[in-house]
């Protein structure tokens, strides 16, 4: 049986960190993000979908791919979830090129 995981989560502007990834709280809860992510592996989950959006939902996406880049977890498959064509429209072109990494 396949276990899935969805993952979504606050945009940047909901931490007080705003979009500064380099901020000491950003970089910890990215690494609880990771520490998280390989305990579902280890119990299972191979399957994670993340939505597109900006925020806790691309940084797992990010964190996905490099976890997917180990060996012992090449077998990860990151879903993307798009809510709508476009739906990016507004972004500054940095983040676009996150997201067609993720996609891609």
């Amino acid at each position: 049986m396949l276990s899935t995981c969805a993952i979504t989560g606050h945009r940047p502007a909901r931490f007080k960190w705003k979009y500064n990834e380099n901020n000491n709280g950003c970089k910890r809860l990215k690494k609880r993000m990771r520490d998280q992510f390989a305990l579902l592996y280890e119990k299972g989950v191979r399957q994670f979908w993340v939505d597109g959006a900006l925020g806790v939902d691309m940084w797992a996406g990010e964190i996905l791919l490099r976890l997917k880049e180990q060996p012992e977890y090449k077998d990860i498959e990151l879903m993307v979830a798009l809510p709508f064509e476009g739906h990016n429209a507004g972004w500054d072109e940095r983040s676009k090129k996150r997201l067609e990494f993720l996609i891609r």
